[in-house]
């Protein structure tokens, strides 16, 4: 393809939308009252294949939303996890809820970002220029992207470089030129080692009348949560994995001092029905979904102020059914 696509959501919040045409319209009318900028990092970490890092690079202007909130609504799966239990959450009743307000969020790509995953001098990563997908009227404009790109392993640290800033006289009475730049240290790669009792495998069915437990490698307090993106709809569920759980609570021991060799997690099987339903799908057809296990880090660029968010995420293929 000559005009590569953006492609922002998968699996519940795919989009696969044709670049060709017109930058999607934004009402003109549309008031716009704040301005952010951001960069999301996606690193996504297989057993089985080369890990991939994706970029996303983009200023906002916006109104009607918390600035914290705008990275998520151009990007779903940049969006945060609750702070506790877990969220229902549709990309079209919150572009909707933009409509009805008269709000609107415009894009334009983020000039100057580069993006470094080794120590070692290789040439940094630079997002290219793409129209944003029309997922929705009251967001459109241009964004940066590039990836995914295969990389030889997960790194331990993500540079990220801005555009060069000319800082105050009170910062530098020389008006020197200084970098933007933030070093993000990678969260170590989470996996879910039991689903329901069994090992987890691409396909393995989710039985609706039941909860979902989930064993997780044991890891550090980092931001971390579940999510379930039913594939082809706009609603997903994400929960938060309680800090307390991460370190060592709810685990079973190796008999070895008593370290813990997982950590348990449970999702209630009302829950599950909500999702389903959510979805609006027939009654009793099964459900095809990514359960994802993501961690998540977030960092600022010290000059410009841009908001750096990188995650983690390890997927896997599984069949609600009820």
């Amino acid at each position: 393809m000559s005009r590569p696509c953006l492609l922002l959501t998968v699996g519940a919040l795919v989009a696969a939308v044709g670049c060709e045409g017109a930058v999607p319209a934004v009402d003109a009318s549309a008031p716009v009252s704040a301005h952010t900028s951001a960069v999301s990092l996606r690193l996504d970490v297989s057993p089985v294949q080369p890990a991939t890092l994706t970029v996303l690079a983009f200023r906002a202007a916006f109104s009607g939303v918390a600035v914290a909130d705008v990275l998520g609504m151009v990007d779903p799966l940049a969006n945060e996890a609750p702070r506790h239990d877990c969220q229902l959450r549709d990309l079209d009743q919150a572009a909707a809820a933009l409509v009805a307000r008269g709000d609107a969020i415009e894009l334009e790509e983020l000039a100057g970002i580069g993006v470094s995953v080794s120590a070692t001098g290789a040439p940094e990563i630079r997002p290219s220029p793409r129209l944003y997908p029309d997922l929705a009227a009251t967001i459109g404009g241009v964004v940066g992207e590039a990836g995914p790109l295969h990389l030889l392993n997960v790194p331990e640290q993500v540079r990220v470089r801005g555009g060069m800033t000319v800082v105050s006289p009170a910062q530098s009475p020389e008006g020197n030129e200084a970098a933007d730049i933030a070093t993000v240290t990678v969260p170590a790669t989470g996996w879910v080692k039991l689903l329901n009792g069994a090992v987890p495998r691409d396909g393995i069915l989710i039985p609706m009348g039941n909860d979902l437990n989930l064993n997780l490698t044991p890891f550090d307090a980092t931001d971390t949560s579940i999510e379930l993106r039913p594939y082809g709809g706009t609603v997903a569920l994400s929960c938060a994995v309680p800090a307390s759980t991460l370190v060592g609570g709810g685990g079973s021991g190796d008999g070895a001092g008593g370290s813990a060799t997982h950590v348990a997690f449970m999702i209630p099987r009302q829950t599950l029905g909500a999702l389903v339903a959510a979805t609006g799908g027939a009654p009793g057809a099964s459900v095809a979904a990514a359960l994802d296990l993501v961690r998540r880090s977030n960092k600022t660029l010290p000059l410009s102020g841009t908001r750096v968010s990188l995650e983690v995420r390890t997927s896997t293929f599984v069949e609600l059914r009820p």
